[in-house]
């Protein structure tokens, strides 16, 4: 992240262009309701290239969504995952205007939320079938699912409440197919039903023909299976128990393989400019506690205001760069700070050589910050400049306005320290310092169109749609530590942060778990 130490303005007024001030005009319906996704529909809306869903707690908070899923234009649905059952959902749809040059800002007004209610468990079926392991997989799919409350009632359900005999039979098949989307959003494919759909038994084994009537023990049996040889992509699962002559189908779960030549990585960005998700084209961002460091140590109210800004939590699938280096990751550049000062704007920001404050967060040494930046000019109060730092670029052209080729098409990273920004001034060793998470930059040129495939036309990295976000606001109400921190004019030594920001990293956890009231977690790439 830049340190932005300039803009005291720019901020109220590049939030009134974010959003052109009309309602979409368009109609959200709920589909057939599942236990644990809500299938959505809605008409087309004519100038739009995305459409974006948004969940609100309520009517009274429709500005602050707490998940966002974006939808390519030529999409007229979509499946929001990792909901609970039961539950009523307020859902809101938002359309982005074709002529805006990113998804950074020209998203219209919401119009009015509607409510659709997941369905109930059903006693007869399998469900919460989810991924057996807490990691992302290449190659297969890991599963595991809760076997039905009463297996007796999978036959006398369909039966007419004809008791099974004893020596009834139990089998459990899984079937599952590869979604043409990341989302498996398609509304309207073949039910599992349809050739287009591959099976899977998995287990068989006699059953007593008497359960008891509804068993909500935590340690009630659960079935298990692995799906190999999958390519990569993202597939729709469903697990079928088979009791006699009849079956209990599970709803749809959506889970993802990866492919052993991408990373998936969690990244957090509070919005820049603007009150709304702002997403990551040409803009920094950070992993957790990068996160809560850059929020402890900037001077709020600059370029961003913590009690009205969002926080996403973004799952960025990337291609590491050829080299392997870094852990994959490109040089770090600079994105959407004063230092681009006159050609940035934040509706479609740039992305410009790695700027001296952002070098000094990563403690770069005196050897490499004099021969990107050169030497910095004190001045008579013990203050001293932040001297512009200059890249090669492709072109051989060597600048500020430079980025290194790779940084240009690949996700770049730097890590960060504590004490966080304390060092000012380059110097050979930095003593006393603490890795701390790190930071990271995502290219508008490596960006793979909404909907599309990694490596489609050369593209090296997609969010995936799909995107929880939490609250500054929140933050406060939790006791975030705000103490007012300034880090300019540069000196030697800035303040000490890291108590503040020690004392944020578990309040920043905290309101991100409090989302599991509504929400069921998933691992990134999972």
């Amino acid at each position: 992240f830049t340190m932005k130490a300039q803009w005291r303005a720019t901020l109220s007024v590049a939030v009134l262009a974010s959003t052109s001030h009309y309602f979409a005009d368009a109609v959200l319906r709920c589909g057939a309701p599942r236990s644990t996704s809500l299938p959505l529909m809605f008409d087309p809306v004519a100038n739009t290239d995305m459409y974006q869903v948004q969940l609100v707690r309520s009517l009274a908070e429709s500005t602050k969504p707490y998940l966002i899923q974006t939808i390519p234009g030529d999409a007229l649905s979509t499946v929001v995952w990792d909901l609970h059952p039961a539950t009523a959902y307020n859902i809101q749809l938002v359309t982005h205007n074709h002529s805006s040059p990113t998804t950074v800002q020209g998203w219209r007004v919401p119009d009015v939320a509607i409510t659709c209610t997941t369905a109930a468990l059903r006693r007869d079926a399998p469900h919460a079938v989810v991924r057996a392991v807490s990691h992302h997989e290449v190659g297969q799919l890991t599963l595991t699912w809760m076997k039905p409350h009463d297996l007796a009632v999978v036959h006398m359900l369909r039966t007419r409440g004809t008791p099974p005999p004893a020596d009834v039979s139990v089998a459990y098949t899984v079937l599952y197919r590869k979604c043409a989307d990341q989302l498996c959003a398609d509304v309207h494919h073949p039910s599992p039903l349809h050739p287009t759909w591959r099976s899977v038994q998995v287990l068989r084994a006699n059953a007593p023909s008497q359960t008891s009537s509804l068993d909500t023990s935590p340690h009630r049996p659960m079935g298990h299976a692995t799906l190999g040889h999958l390519s990569p992509g993202t597939y729709e699962v469903v697990v079928e128990v088979h009791s006699g002559a009849t079956v209990g189908r599970s709803d749809p779960e959506m889970l993802r393989v990866h492919s052993n030549t991408t990373v998936p990585t969690t990244m957090y960005r509070v919005s820049e400019y603007t009150y709304n998700v702002d997403f990551l084209t040409n803009h920094n961002s950070a992993d957790l506690v990068g996160q809560v460091a850059f929020l402890s140590s900037t001077n709020d109210n600059l370029f961003f205001q913590l009690n009205k800004s969002p926080v996403a939590a973004y799952c960025v699938e990337r291609t590491p760069i050829p080299s392997g280096n870094n852990e994959g990751f490109a040089e770090y550049v600079s994105c959407n700070g004063p230092e681009a000062n006159p050609r940035n704007d934040p509706g479609d920001p740039i992305c410009i050589c790695n700027v001296f404050p952002d070098r000094m967060i990563a403690l770069q040494t005196a050897a490499e910050m004099n021969q990107a930046c050169g030497p910095v000019q004190w001045a008579s109060d013990g203050s001293h400049s932040s001297p512009p730092c200059n890249c090669t670029g492709a072109d051989g052209v060597v600048s500020k306005w430079s980025t290194p080729n790779t940084s240009d098409y690949f996700v770049s990273a730097m890590p960060a320290w504590l004490p966080y920004f304390y060092f000012q001034t380059p110097a050979a060793t930095y003593p006393a310092t603490l890795r701390f998470g790190s930071n990271f930059a995502t290219p508008k040129s490596g960006e793979c169109p909404e909907g599309t495939p990694i490596g489609h036309s050369g593209c090296t990295w997609q969010r995936v749609p799909s995107a929880p976000v939490i609250w500054g606001s929140d933050l406060l109400a939790r006791g975030w530590n705000r103490t007012a921190v300034s880090h300019w004019p540069l000196r030697e030594h800035g303040p000490n942060t890291t108590q503040q920001i020690l004392t944020n990293v578990p309040i920043f956890k905290a309101v991100l778990a409090e989302l599991t009231a509504l929400l069921t977690p998933r691992c990134c790439g999972c």
